[in-house]
């Protein structure tokens, strides 16, 4: 759970959050955005002017919510921008 908290500000809010002291278990919406980290990662980097084909997330209460836009997951996750010079 560490590495995906350092790759997700999403989980590594909720594991601030929640706490594993207070007994933390993950649920469904950040399950998806372990299972789907490979996804997300590659659906970014090949984006065009920002969009890049619809990935279905979940939230918290098992609703399916679908993401097309590096803008829907800019503040879920610990993006490196890559600037060329």
């Amino acid at each position: 759970m560490v590495a995906e908290a350092a790759r997700s500000k999403y989980i590594q809010q909720k594991i601030e959050w929640k706490g594993f002291e207070a007994g933390f278990f993950p649920k469904s919406d950040i399950i998806s955005y372990e299972n789907k980290w490979k996804n997300l990662s590659k659906a970014i980097q090949n984006s065009k002017n920002g969009s890049f084909p619809k990935i279905q997330l979940q939230n918290e209460d098992y609703s399916v919510r679908y993401v097309s836009k590096v803008a829907d997951v800019k503040n879920d996750m610990a993006l490196l921008l890559n600037i060329a010079a």
